[in-house]
């Protein structure tokens, strides 16, 4: 296996991040880099960025993870990202291109329903109007569109995850009288998950209670919506996709940060 000159390497913090998420442990740290062990498998990750290197580590992680290079080093730089994949499709089987107004509109309506879930993600509400949330937006601008990829013609949308806050074991323990007391104190789910979350509740809720019936949606199917996190500005988000001739079908699938 061995990494095309086209793939894009992942910082050493992504490859520490993805490592120490995906249950490698670390040795102390070496004069040249940091040894990490899993199940009878060897990683040396350098300490200072060198391509040939992190590339030989990528091989490896790889080869241990029994996949391919390539899938392995995308799952590494998107490690502390939520990737929303907006996939266009045809009756023609869009594959490397689009007409340039259709996509310059599922730019901007993807951007769009993002930022009508961040408010959302906060607080349910049928129309939005003007009052979208600073915090919500804020995600927004915090996100990013990596390269399309083939496979009709896909978007993803990258939303970054912060670190977990480790558990302070000075906590006190849910059962203080077992010799190995449980913490009760996880990590919150960060903002921006509940963004994402919120995204793909909203797309799930158009499908199941929309799209699916064929047919208007009643009064409690309209409050499920809004409950679900869908807003009059997302669906016009949407509709605004579906309305162009050079595309068929739209769907979105999510890969989850670890």
């Amino acid at each position: 296996m061995q990494l095309p000159d086209t793939v894009v390497l992942p910082t050493l913090a992504d490859l520490h991040s993805y490592l120490k998420t995906h249950g490698w442990s670390s040795d102390p740290p070496g004069p040249g880099g940091t040894l990490w062990t899993k199940d009878g498998s060897r990683v040396g990750v350098p300490h200072e960025p060198d391509d040939v290197l992190v590339g030989s580590v990528l091989t490896r992680l790889a080869r241990a993870e029994r996949r391919d290079v390539n899938a392995t080093t995308i799952a590494v730089r998107h490690v502390r990202f939520d990737v929303t994949h907006l996939r266009a499709v045809n009756d023609y089987r869009i594959i490397d291109k689009i007409p340039l107004e259709t996509a310059t509109k599922l730019i901007s309506s993807a951007r769009t329903m993002l930022r009508a879930t961040a408010t959302t993600a906060r607080w349910e509400r049928a129309q939005i109007g003007g009052s979208y949330s600073r915090i919500g937006d804020e995600v927004v601008r915090e996100s990013f569109m990596g390269h399309t990829e083939r496979g009709s013609f896909i978007i993803p949308v990258l939303v970054p995850i912060p670190e977990p806050e480790q558990p302070d074991p000075r906590q006190p323990s849910l059962y203080d009288e077992q010799e190995e007391p449980v913490l009760h104190n996880a990590a919150p789910e960060p903002f921006e998950r509940r963004v994402v979350r919120t995204f793909a509740q909203s797309m799930q809720a158009v499908h199941d209670l929309v799209v699916e019936p064929g047919r208007p949606p009643n009064a409690d199917h309209l409050h499920e919506l809004v409950y679900r996190g869908v807003s009059r500005e997302f669906c016009a988000a949407l509709a605004n996709v579906l309305d162009e001739n050079a595309i068929g079908e739209f769907e979105t699938t999510v890969s989850w940060s670890p």
